[in-house]
């Protein structure tokens, strides 16, 4: 206990360059992550061009991320009156992976 209250200072300065260096790194990630990856606005314009509708026809989209073994895609739902199209997007390409009408 002698041992902290001697280098107090030191031990907090420490964990300030530790949690300053982990924000670094989490604003690194997230920028390399929009480099990268479609935004999800982007993903549900391709869903809604591929069947055909605008953002009026439909209600409020729901758009999840979703990533597999280093693979990522957006789940894209388009609810409408009679039907809802269901579209995977890949969150890299904009290639739709799946789509569904039910």
């Amino acid at each position: 206990m002698d041992w902290l209250k001697r280098n107090y200072k030191a031990v907090v300065g420490g964990l300030v360059i530790l949690i300053l260096l982990e924000i670094v790194l989490a604003w690194y990630m997230i920028e390399q992550f929009r480099a990268n990856y479609l935004s999800a606005d982007e993903a549900v314009g391709i869903a809604l061009e591929d069947a055909s509708l605008t953002r009026d026809d439909a209600k409020e989209p729901r758009v999840k991320l979703e990533t597999k073994q280093g693979k990522a895609w957006y789940t894209v739902e388009l609810e409408l009156v009679d039907a809802v199209h269901q579209y995977q997007v890949d969150a890299e390409t904009g290639e739709i992976l799946s789509r569904t009408v039910a």
